[in-house]
């Protein structure tokens, strides 16, 4: 916990993508938006969410691949909202492309998991 944080506070764990590419705290909204989970508020049922703003496909053949939950998403165009926990669908993966193209900084792909909660 740190420092001067109220109790009722839980910060999210952070993963630096450069490590690892795993689950992130990034979860696909009931809008059908993802978002990654900065803060969780355990007293009021909240999350404290960077929600992404643009998408598009990651690839198109042999099918789109927003089809079957598969997205690019811009880190640029985010938006930081409080959020019911309740507006949470289910986890998602966040890649960095970065990982694989250095011409892709402030880009990512995130997968929608099928199974989760």
């Amino acid at each position: 916990m740190e420092k001067n944080r109220p109790s009722h506070y839980t910060k999210a764990s952070k993963v630096d993508p450069m490590k690892s590419v795993r689950k992130q705290n990034c979860f696909k909204l009931n809008n059908g938006k993802f978002c990654v989970i900065h803060e969780v508020h355990n007293s009021t049922g909240k999350v404290l969410c960077e929600v992404y703003g643009k998408y598009e496909p990651f690839y198109h053949t042999p099918c789109d691949s927003r089809t079957i939950g598969i997205y690019k998403v811009s880190t640029t165009h985010t938006d930081m909202e409080l959020l019911d926990i309740n507006h949470l669908h289910s986890e998602a993966v966040c890649i960095p492309l970065s990982l694989f193209d250095k011409d892709h900084p402030t880009s990512s792909v995130v997968i929608s998991l099928m199974h989760s909660f």
